[in-house]
């Protein structure tokens, strides 16, 4: 089961690409029409590519400029919830409507709230852009939903820096 990405992602990713990236992973139907899907593991070609050749920090940068309203029903859904907690949970409950490869698990606590993202793809390679991706938008989301400045107290990858 493939992926379907809005425009926002796709110019992002065009912005960056160059024409060899284009073709390396054959992504140029994905620019011209908004309903072509790809697997997850073009998707992940793609992010790493682009962060090989053009911006390192793709994920982080897609992630804090992507909107809830971004993700569909699911963000209408998010935007919607009482509290950022209950569209934290939405979102970890549906994402895999978004995409089959990956989850997010929630373990709130008295005074914080611990979110855990795993790609559960056997190439461990190419998750580090996706993870740095979700981590970005999943914070963003939290200051958007709330009206607050919030940072993260602490982040942990399982990856490695850039080679």
């Amino acid at each position: 089961m493939g992926t379907r990405w809005n425009s926002f992602e796709l110019v992002v990713w065009g912005d960056n690409l160059s024409d060899e990236d284009v073709h390396t992973v054959d992504a140029v139907s994905i620019f011209a029409r908004r309903d072509v899907e790809i697997s997850n593991d073009r998707y992940l070609e793609l992010l790493e590519s682009v962060a090989r050749e053009a911006n390192p920090y793709i994920g982080l940068d897609m992630g804090d400029n992507l909107e809830v309203s971004d993700f569909g029903v699911i963000g209408h859904a998010m935007a919607a919830s009482a509290t950022v907690g209950d569209s934290l949970n939405l979102l970890s409950r549906y994402l895999y409507v978004l995409s089959h490869s990956n989850t997010i698990r929630l373990d709130v606590g008295e005074d914080q709230v611990v979110c855990t993202y795993a790609v559960t793809i056997l190439q461990p390679n190419l998750v580090r852009q996706d993870a740095e991706f979700a981590m970005s938008f999943i914070a963003k989301s939290i200051r958007s939903l709330s009206g607050k400045r919030f940072g993260p107290r602490q982040v942990e990858f399982s990856h490695g820096l850039l080679a």
